[in-house]
């Protein structure tokens, strides 16, 4: 690694001192046929005293808040929640859809998600309006808040584990039946 620094050091002390001897011959060749040299000074940053940084900040934060989520499109939303990972999605807002319209966002696939992802906002917003969009298979708004659903207080406690049990009675054949044919 040692022989690596040595050579990058005497390179960039070689083009160093081309670019300054450059810079001179350029500046006797311009001066004797009239040109200007220009030269490009780094300029000092700026400092701000305390007071102009907070005023900056206070009109930073003023727009922040100008910026409300009801300017935002339905569409919009609709594609940024698509289009983000599934850990990042608990972080979108919502807030400018309706209570279908974020149920029905919620309950949709992975691949649904993806294939609005690739579609675009305009056609996002389509979507959550219940309309065409150009996505085969992708389910309504409505249809997914309106479906109904199962109450399970309504039914008696015996019910429940007679359910119970005839669902692990299927698991069980299912499993049984798989091992018979793997061999």
């Amino acid at each position: 690694m040692g022989i690596f620094n040595v050579t990058f050091r005497a390179i960039a002390w070689i083009t160093r001192l081309l670019d300054r001897i450059l810079n001179e011959v350029f500046a006797l060749v311009g001066g004797i046929f009239g040109f200007k040299r220009t030269t490009t000074a780094i300029r000092p940053a700026v400092s701000k005293t305390a007071g102009e940084l907070e005023q900056m900040r206070q009109d930073l934060m003023s727009r922040v808040r100008k910026m409300s989520m009801s300017d935002v499109a339905v569409g919009d939303v609709v594609h940024r929640y698509a289009s983000a990972d599934a850990c990042e999605r608990a972080s979108i807002d919502l807030g400018p859809l309706t209570a279908q319209q974020k149920g029905w966002l919620q309950s949709l696939s992975d691949d649904h998600l993806r294939k609005l992802a690739d579609v675009g906002p305009s056609r996002c917003e389509r979507a959550a309006q219940g309309q065409r969009c150009g996505i085969i298979g992708m389910p309504i708004p409505q249809d997914a808040v309106s479906a109904p659903i199962y109450n399970e207080s309504k039914r008696s406690a015996d019910e429940l584990v007679y359910d119970r049990f005839r669902a692990m009675r299927r698991a069980r054949s299912h499993n049984e039946l798989s091992a018979r044919v793997a061999f």
